[in-house]
C-alpha cells in the first residue's frame, strides 16, 4: 500500500488560525487528474485541478467563486457547479464560465447530475417545496414532480425517476415513477407512483441508486445535537428489489462530528464529502470517527459477507495530519481528503496554496488494501 508524505513534510512550524479542508470531489482526463476543494474557510472555498502524476495543482476557478455540487460534463470537456444559487458550466479550454440563464420562479439549486450531453435534471425550490425538475443547456425546464411535500435525492435510472419525498408531518418515503417530464405550466398529470420506502418517524436521505433493481440510502439521526462536541450517526441502508418486493437492510453506521455538518466551522458542503462512496463492485468505502481516539478512520465493508475493515496504515497521517477522509476512488486508487486541525503547529495550507509552483500529493490507498 502506497504511503504519501510530500504534503507531511510541507506543513511544519506554523500556527494555522482554523481547520481547512482540502478533498477530492471529481476526476477527468481518464482519471489522470482530480477536482479538488479547498475550503480555507465557510466564505472562502476554491476549486483546483491536481495531475495524480506530476502532483502539480492549478486553480480551477475564480476566487470569487464558491463551488459546490461540481459534476464534469459527460463530454469530458469541462464541469458544471452550483455557485452562490446559480448553476454554471465551465468548459475546460473556456476561462470563464457560463451562467444558464434560469428564468423560473424557482431556487435554491442542488443535486444537479447529467442525463446527456446537452440535458440534466436537479432539485430547486418552487414556492414553499422542494421539487425535481429537468433542463436542458438552453434553461428550458420542465417539471418532473408537483407534490405537497419535498422530493429530494433524484436519480434517473434509464426511463425511471426514483426519489425521497419529505411530508410536513415528517414522513419520509422512497418514491419511484416513470420518467415524465412536463411543461412548467401543467400541473394536473400525474404519473403513476409506488411507494419503495416509507418511514414516519425516521429520516430518509441520500439516496443512490446503482441499477433500477438495487441502491442505497441514510437514515439521518432526528435528535437534537446539544454541543459543538457532540456527533451525528447515521446508518447506511442497502435497498434491493427481489422477488416483485424491495428489501431493505442496514449494513453500517458511521460517526461523524456535529462541527463539521453545522455550525460556523462546517464544511460548505455539509455532509456530503462524508458520504459513503458506492463505485467499486461489492465493496462501500467510508470515513468514520472514533470517538475514543478522536480521529476519522478508513473503512470498508463487503456487501456480501458484512464484514468491516479499517484502512491499514493510516499512521503516517495520523501522526501529523489527524483527519483523513472523502475518500474519492479511481483506477484502484483511493485518493483522500485532509482535514488540518486549528491547534498544531503547521504550515497554513494557505501557504502553500499561494506558491508559484503548488505541488502536492494526498493519502493514496490501494483498494485491494
Amino acid at each position: 500500500m502506497k504511503k504519501s508524505i510530500f504534503l507531511l513534510f510541507l506543513l511544519s512550524f506554523y500556527k494555522i488560525d482554523a481547520e481547512q479542508f482540502i478533498y477530492p470531489v471529481a476526476d477527468f482526463d481518464q482519471g489522470h487528474r482530480l477536482m479538488l476543494v479547498y475550503q480555507k474557510s465557510l466564505s472562502d472555498v476554491e476549486l483546483w485541478m491536481w495531475d495524480t502524476q506530476t502532483h502539480q495543482a492549478i486553480k480551477g476557478l475564480s476566487s470569487f467563486i464558491t463551488p459546490a455540487n461540481l459534476r464534469i460534463l459527460p463530454s469530458g470537456t469541462g464541469f458544471s457547479f452550483i455557485d452562490q444559487g446559480y448553476i454554471k458550466i465551465k468548459e475546460f479550454h473556456r476561462r470563464s464560465s457560463k451562467t444558464l440563464p434560469i428564468y423560473e420562479a424557482i431556487g435554491l439549486f442542488s443535486s444537479m447530475n447529467w442525463i446527456d450531453e446537452h440535458s440534466f435534471y436537479f432539485v430547486a425550490r418552487e414556492g414553499e417545496y422542494f421539487q425535481i425538475f429537468q433542463s436542458d443547456v438552453d434553461a428550458n425546464i420542465m417539471r418532473l414532480t408537483n407534490e405537497s411535500a419535498d422530493t429530494l435525492y433524484p436519480q434517473k435510472i434509464d426511463d425511471q425517476l426514483f426519489y425521497i419525498q419529505r411530508n410536513d408531518d415528517g414522513k419520509t418515503s422512497i418514491i419511484k415513477q416513470a420518467w415524465h417530464p412536463l411543461l412548467m405550466t401543467d400541473f394536473n398529470q400525474e404519473p403513476e407512483k409506488e411507494v419503495i420506502k416509507s418511514e414516519k418517524s425516521k429520516s430518509l436521505c441520500f439516496l443512490q441508486m446503482i441499477n433500477d433493481q438495487e441502491g442505497f440510502y441514510l437514515e439521518a439521526p432526528t435528535q437534537k445535537i446539544k454541543k459543538e462536541t457532540d456527533c451525528y450517526q447515521f446508518n447506511c441502508y442497502n435497498l434491493k428489489l427481489h422477488e416483485n418486493n424491495w428489501i431493505n437492510q442496514k449494513l453500517f453506521s458511521f460517526t461523524i462530528p456535529a462541527k463539521y455538518i453545522t455550525g460556523s466551522n462546517r464544511l460548505y458542503e455539509s455532509i456530503e464529502p462524508f458520504l459513503p462512496n458506492y463505485t467499486c463492485k461489492d465493496f462501500i468505502y467510508f470515513s468514520d470517527f472514533n470517538i475514543k481516539s478522536k480521529l476519522f478512520e478508513l473503512k470498508k465493508i463487503n456487501i456480501i459477507t458484512k464484514s468491516i475493515e479499517i484502512i491499514q496504515d493510516q499512521g503516517i497521517y495520523r501522526s501529523s495530519i489527524s483527519h483523513i477522509f472523502a475518500p474519492h476512488i479511481v483506477h484502484n486508487k483511493i485518493y483522500c481528503g485532509l482535514i488540518v486541525p486549528e491547534n498544531l503547529k503547521y504550515q497554513s495550507i494557505a501557504t502553500l496554496f499561494a506558491a508559484e509552483n503548488v505541488q502536492i500529493q494526498l493519502p493514496e490507498f490501494d483498494t485491494a488494501g
